[in-house]
């Protein structure tokens, strides 16, 4: 038999494929799905959450622009004219012109509103949380503006003119920032109050403890290699102190109503400020206080 044309060889290969993989990717799908339909719930949810507030916030601000708008026709009652008369030159006579209506612009008291122990206690709350935090005046201001319950910024420059003048409030010497009160005037009322309460009398010896806190839990991390940085300056230190220091030095008696007192000093405090003003180690520290 003749052979007309090439022959071929063929080689059929069978890969079995394992359906266990495909499970575990298939189970795995369904899960990561059912997470993505629980969190689209959640921000529905949400969304919805979203919704309502801005809605109420939305409610409460025409109310409060109702309130001003209220507030804006009492007060205009003050600065603005509420007619203006013009002489008719055909009749020789003046005729009025109402700009507003009477009704509308009702008289308000011009008296400003007293403030309670409470009101006054509240205002303190804001005022330390503003110096705390370094708010400005001007972000105060719009602060207060758009928020509920806050304190306007004319209450708060007030109470601050008021505290300032309960003390004799004077800037520390040096460069360190800082204020100090009197130590001998200070000293003065803390007497007068004792010998309204009958705690004092005539020529006793009034003991007065020295102590200190220089706690800051804000303060952030320092590097001890950095010395320049880490480590302040006695200086500073010295200079700050140097007119209490001077004065409790030549202060051994004082007078108050005709009274006088001799003193003795104490040093006290926590075993970490008697260490940091002694220059000594806590026993538990290899170092003395940085």
């Amino acid at each position: 038999n003749l052979e007309t044309g090439p022959r071929y060889r063929f080689r059929v290969y069978y890969n079995e494929v394992d359906e266990h993989p495909l499970k575990d990717e298939n189970s795995q799908l369904r899960g990561e799905k059912i997470k993505l339909e629980e969190s689209l719930v959640q921000e529905k949810a949400k969304r919805l959450r979203v919704h309502k507030k801005a809605r109420e916030a939305l409610e409460k601000a025409e109310k409060k622009g109702a309130f001003y708008n209220k507030k804006f026709i009492q007060l205009a009652k003050k600065v603005i004219a509420n007619g203006k008369k013009v002489l008719n030159t055909e009749t020789n006579q003046y005729e009025t012109f109402n700009l507003v209506g009477e009704g509308e612009l009702p008289f308000t008291e011009s008296d400003p509103k007293a403030l309670n122990n409470d009101d006054i206690d509240n205002i303190n709350m804001w005022l330390y949380l503003k110096d705390k935090f370094i708010i400005s005046n001007e972000a105060w201001h719009e602060i207060a503006i758009k928020a509920n319950d806050l304190p306007n910024i004319y209450s708060i420059k007030k109470q601050i003119n008021e505290l300032n003048n309960e003390w004799n409030l004077k800037p520390t010497p040096g460069d360190a920032e800082g204020v100090q009160l009197g130590f001998a005037e200070s000293l003065q009322e803390h007497i007068v109050r004792l010998q309204k309460n009958g705690e004092i009398n005539d020529g006793e010896t009034i003991t007065i403890k020295l102590s200190g806190d220089g706690t800051n839990i804000g303060k952030g991390l320092t590097i001890l290699h950095e010395k320049d940085v880490a480590m302040g300056r006695h200086d500073n230190l010295r200079d700050s102190l140097a007119d209490p220091r001077m004065e409790m030095s030549n202060l051994k008696e004082i007078s108050a109503n005709n009274c006088t007192y001799k003193i003795e000093y104490f040093l006290g405090g926590d075993l970490k400020f008697l260490a940091l003003v002694c220059g000594l180690g806590r026993a538990n520290e290899h170092y003395a206080c940085v």
